[in-house]
């Protein structure tokens, strides 16, 4: 089994530049690619397989690809309507192509997600409501899963803006709104790490909220298929 890892981390390591610079000429003219497009040329016919309907649902989306430098300590990001992947930290920040998959799964969840958290308050209220159980059994994650929950806070920070749509008419009158910020990496990390995925499963469900499911996974899974839905195209 060790070896078999090894070499699937070898093949990785040795091809995922070339797999990603067949479409260096097509962005450097910005015909930018579609997620499903990447997707479907540079992972394995099973890792693809697995994953085809989130990338096809991207696609339908319009969430395309510029393959060029990104940001120091990313491999890829989200930003500007597009994902944005760097061929060389990809090839020595991530060891396989299921890691590189989990990378696409992250950025193309932002992006379906981008517009939602931001403009549906009534998505924000739930997410807000399941963040709350998160931050209440932070005791009893683990160093990983705290490491999720802490950059989760940390970007929320990053990302604030006032409370418009929810605003109370004595906020509406003195213009001082409370402050929200955006849950997108909370959706990102359920749904593409494992270990924090678990750790929602083990919560049991919000009684505050009017969603079916026995944990805060299973009522944020419902949450996001109904927003999933309003967004297909």
């Amino acid at each position: 089994n060790n070896l078999n890892l090894q070499m699937s981390s070898n093949d990785y390591k040795n091809s995922i530049e070339s797999k990603l610079s067949i479409f260096d000429t097509q962005v450097a003219e910005k015909n930018y690619p579609t997620i499903l497009e990447v997707a479907e040329e540079v992972l394995p016919k099973d890792i693809f397989t697995k994953y085809k309907n989130l990338y096809e649902m991207g696609a339908r989306n319009n969430i395309q690809v510029d393959i060029s430098k990104v940001n120091p300590g990313f491999t890829a990001s989200w930003g500007q309507g597009m994902v944005t992947l760097d061929k060389t930290t990809a090839k020595f920040s991530l060891n396989s192509y299921e890691d590189f998959a989990e990378t696409l799964n992250h950025e193309t969840i932002h992006g379906l997600i981008a517009r939602g958290v931001k403009d549906n308050y009534s998505l924000s209220k739930d997410l807000e409501n399941i963040m709350s159980s998160v931050e209440a059994n932070y005791d009893s994650a683990s160093e990983e899963v705290k490491s999720i929950i802490n950059y989760i806070q940390d970007t929320r920070k990053e990302f604030i803006e006032s409370n418009i749509q929810t605003a109370t008419d004595e906020e509406l009158e003195s213009g001082n709104f409370k402050e929200i910020g955006s849950l997108e990496e909370l959706i990102t990390y359920a749904f593409t790490n494992t270990a924090f995925a678990k750790f929602l499963d083990s919560i049991p469900a919000s009684k505050d909220l009017n969603i079916k499911g026995n944990s805060i996974f299973e009522q944020l899974k419902n949450i996001i298929r109904g927003f999933v839905k309003s967004i297909v195209n």
